[in-house]
């Protein structure tokens, strides 16, 4: 969420704004779709898959930000990219049964 809000407190240009928005939502909705309860509607493989397109497109993201000279919003995707690479090594993509 905070992948969301971050653009509006410092001022993004609308690209940089609606960027960030419809990744941080598309990676909310994953996490949503994975856990809404006890049968998964998305195996973990795919949202190991989706994770993997959401670094890449972030990577690219910033890149592109960079490119044009938006040094903030380059910053703040990179930094998010990074994230999800930590969030994405320490996760164990086995489907946890009790």
């Amino acid at each position: 969420m905070v992948i969301m809000a971050v653009p509006f407190v410092l001022g993004f240009e609308p690209v940089a704004v609606i960027a960030f928005l419809a990744l941080g939502g598309l990676v909310f909705a994953v996490t949503l779709v994975t856990h809404v309860d006890d049968e998964d509607l998305i195996p973990v493989s795919t949202h190991a898959a989706f994770d993997i397109a959401f670094i890449i497109a972030m990577a690219a993201g910033a890149t592109a930000f960079a490119f044009v000279g938006q040094a903030a919003a380059a910053g703040l995707m990179a930094a998010a990219s990074l994230s999800l690479v930590l969030i994405f090594s320490l996760t164990r993509w086995s489907p946890a049964r009790a």
